[in-house]
């Protein structure tokens, strides 16, 4: 009887033991299934940063060149103010130099005259 009762009770540990370790299998393998889902989440995230950087990095060269293309911009209408300030003084001569023709139509004359005397 005792050795029919070890028979038993080893009979159990082994079924025991079975059952836990078939649990244990189950258990690794729904972990490795969540393992590599999580891998295959971290590459795609891996891969967003990836091209987030690259478009960051194009964009930083982009706003270097605009700033290039500005300072270029701005010397131009310094240039183009300079051109536009020279022009006006021109206009100014030239309205001042009729207007004094105006009042005096012949300059050189009255000289002349003035010397003759």
């Amino acid at each position: 009887m005792k050795l029919i009762k070890n028979r038993e009770s080893a009979s159990k540990s082994r079924k025991k033991k079975k059952a836990m370790f078939e649990a244990l299998k189950t258990e690794i393998a729904a972990a490795s299934v969540e393992r590599d889902r999580m891998r295959s989440e971290m590459h795609q995230y891996i891969e967003q940063l990836e091209k987030a950087h690259k478009e960051n990095e194009e964009l930083r060269s982009r706003v270097e060149e605009i700033g290039e293309e500005n300072s270029k911009l701005k010397d131009s209408i310094i240039q183009m103010q300079q051109m536009l300030n020279d022009a006006n003084q021109s206009i100014f001569n030239v309205m001042l130099h009729k207007s004094e023709m105006r009042e005096n139509p012949f300059p050189m004359s009255t000289t002349a005259f003035s010397n003759l005397k």
